[in-house]
């Protein structure tokens, strides 16, 4: 049987689920609370930069999961814990990297601690970029608001 193409359009469209898109539709565009998650092991070149970055693209806070780090990892995060950027620094010296539990927890918090909306787990070298600038609204647009 041959597919429509109309049909692949369609779920082009609309990448995300159902159940985001209507759960977005709830709010106003830049009504939700977007929460970023990160897990870093001594990210003292960048970590400040990711951070400010997507504070400006619109995430209302951070939780980070610092793994071992040896280096200013930690002093940076905690400067940037009290200007309030970041909301949660979890430490961890266990032998293992729990990746996947850490991130799990990270949610789990932002969800319940912080009410978040929508979460981005990021790398600190991975940064989100909007054209408009502006994360949420983008979500919203994406969305098909």
């Amino acid at each position: 049987m041959k597919a429509d193409k109309s049909f692949f359009k369609h779920i082009l469209k609309y990448p995300i689920s159902k159940t985001s898109r209507n759960f977005i539709k709830d709010y106003n565009k830049n009504n939700f609370i977007l929460f970023m998650t990160l897990v870093v092991r001594n990210e003292e070149e960048i970590i400040e930069r990711h951070i400010r970055f997507h504070y400006a693209m619109g995430v209302d806070g951070f939780i980070v999961t610092s793994h071992k780090s040896t280096d200013k990892t930690n002093n940076i995060l905690e400067n940037l814990k009290k200007e309030g950027l970041v909301k949660e620094i979890i430490y961890k010296n266990t032998p293992n990297h729990q990746h996947s539990t850490w991130v799990s927890e990270m949610i789990h918090l932002a969800k319940n601690k912080y009410k978040a909306d929508w979460i981005i787990n990021s790398d600190a070298d991975e940064f989100y970029y909007s054209k408009n600038l502006d994360l949420k609204k983008s979500i919203a647009e994406y969305a098909q608001l």
